[in-house]
């Protein structure tokens, strides 16, 4: 049996989107990230476990990471 439409689209928008890198190795994660917009890595680290977030922040080059925690605390709460 099929799901209704409408609980498909409510599982698609209550799940995380960035679930996988929460079991990626923190430091290989910080080193895809490096080339990527700090706005963008704001918004991927917002989906993590606190833990592995920090462990990726602390990965990246330290004037990224300001500007990373920057885009971090100028956030809103999220709506996936």
């Amino acid at each position: 049996m099929r799901k209704p439409a409408i609980l498909w689209l409510v599982t698609l928008f209550t799940s995380n989107p960035f679930q996988f890198f929460n079991d990626g190795d923190p430091a290989q994660l910080a080193s895809s990230f490096q080339s990527e917009n700090p706005q963008l890595i704001a918004l991927i680290l917002s989906y993590l476990r606190p833990e592995q977030a920090a462990k990726v922040l602390n990965g990246l080059p330290a004037d990224m990471q300001a500007e990373v925690a920057i885009k971090i605390a100028e956030m809103g709460s999220l709506n996936p």
